[in-house]
């Protein structure tokens, strides 16, 4: 196989597999501390392979997942497309940080990319407020080193670069 469409298939493979987890039923409890896989994935490729996984990557996965969950279209394409030029820009610098920095890096990226996902719920549907819409943002910052690792082992053991 060659070697561009085999580190292709790979990305792609990880990008639907945390689809899957993004909507794998966990109960009630779980399910509102999901983390943001499809988000942190995306991030990850982004910043480790941008000339891979770009803005228009981010925002067909963001279509997809938006027929996926039943959501507006466009409301996820729009906050993974942000995710994935803030991730392309910073990629240079983050890519070196050591990986309890990243976390600090990524906690605060997702707290803003939180801002504008409640920002985009609230003009759609009228969101009540609550404070557990703050909860996938730390438990997705605590996700990051175990889905960091993971992805770079298998960006390392299938030669993805």
């Amino acid at each position: 196989m060659n070697k561009n469409v085999s580190s292709r298939f790979i990305i792609f493979s990880t990008i639907a597999l945390s689809m899957c987890l993004s909507v794998a039923p966990f109960g009630n409890g779980l399910s509102l501390a999901a983390p943001q896989w499809v988000l942190l994935t995306l991030l990850y490729w982004s910043i480790s392979a941008p000339n891979k996984v770009s803005i228009g990557t981010s925002w067909v996965t963001g279509i997809f997942f938006d027929v996926l969950t039943n959501a507006s279209i466009g409301h996820n394409a729009l906050v993974f497309s942000l995710a994935a030029y803030v991730g392309v820009i910073v990629y240079y610098r983050i890519k070196h940080y050591p990986i309890w920095l990243q976390t600090c890096y990524i906690f605060v990226f997702l707290f803003i990319i939180q801002l504008i996902n409640i920002f985009l719920i609230k003009m759609t549907t009228g969101l009540s407020n609550s404070g557990l819409y703050w909860l996938p943002v730390l438990t997705s910052a605590l996700c990051w080193p175990l889905l960091y690792s993971s992805l770079k082992n298998t960006q390392h053991n299938f030669n993805t670069l």
